[in-house]
């Protein structure tokens, strides 16, 4: 688990170095955000999910990072609506 985590924020890490010193257009970064948001939170759900018998502590902190994760992206897509950014 801790193997697949360490290959998603490379991942992540790759795709944010690809965007440094490039300004995206306001509507296309807030189209990433959501999309960078869940891709962690998916993680967290595939490890998290196996152990629903009895969770373990860990089993549950991933649990609720998850949870914040897609309530973040949902925030985010909330914002883009109100102020009519719009997604691609």
């Amino acid at each position: 688990m801790l193997e697949t985590m360490k290959n998603q924020n490379i991942e992540l890490e790759s795709t944010i170095k690809n965007k440094e010193g490039y300004s995206l257009p306001r509507a296309a970064a807030f189209n990433l955000a959501p999309e960078l948001e869940e891709s962690a939170g998916e993680i967290y759900f595939q490890h998290a999910m196996h152990e629903t018998e009895h969770p373990s502590g860990a089993t549950k902190l991933f649990q609720r990072l998850k949870g914040a994760d897609m309530d973040h992206a949902d925030r985010i897509r909330s914002y883009v609506r109100h102020k009519g950014i719009g997604f691609h």
